[in-house]
């Protein structure tokens, strides 16, 4: 959030405590306000609409501590669904090509294209959970550990011979889609 962002705060979180019939001083709302702007305000009205709706947590008035784990909390589904979108797609041999430049440097995170398309079924959920650390850490992508075999061979074995080679027959390139049109960017706060 910016400075800009404090009344539209301030009024999303007094509309919040309301509903307990309760109202907050101006210090507060100030000190709250210091505590939770490395979020977007969006994410912030978002977790308060989930805290409220939380049949336990929603008993009790909202603390910075749970509008951050419900950020969290919405952060990690993100994430782990592109990671299970990536999973449906792997092709070791085609050089991925993401709609998501925090998938594609989560995944170089995680070793790298081929590295992930190596994983067995025992170790899907702590790759999934290396990934998810990188997504939300936002881990830049680095395009080496990004390609396919097709692409490393081609570079290994035909370019430093016939580059022309590759005009004419290009490797292949498969699209790695990670958002829908109903997920949220997350980061940008």
């Amino acid at each position: 959030m910016t400075k800009d962002d404090y009344p539209e705060f301030v009024s999303a979180w007094r509309s919040a405590i309301a509903i307990y019939g309760k109202d907050v001083d101006e210090s507060t709302c100030a000190t709250l306000f210091a505590l939770l702007m490395s979020y977007s305000l969006d994410d912030i009205t978002g977790a308060l609409d989930s805290h409220l709706c939380d049949p336990d947590a929603g008993r009790f008035q909202p603390k910075p501590a749970d509008i951050v784990r419900n950020i969290q909390r919405d952060n990690n589904a993100v994430a782990g669904y592109a990671f299970d979108q990536i999973l449906k797609q792997l092709n070791p041999y085609a050089t991925p090509e993401f709609d998501d430049p925090r998938a594609a440097g989560a995944v170089c995170a995680i070793g790298g294209w081929q590295a992930l398309c190596r994983i067995n079924n025992n170790e899907i959920e702590r790759t999934k959970a290396r990934f998810i650390e990188a997504y939300n850490d936002g881990v830049k992508p680095r395009a080496n550990l990004l390609k396919g075999l097709v692409e490393i061979d081609n570079e290994e074995r035909i370019l430093p011979r016939k580059p022309e080679l590759l005009e004419r027959f290009p490797h292949p390139v498969r699209k790695i889609t990670t958002r829908t049109n109903s997920t949220k960017e997350i980061g940008n706060g």
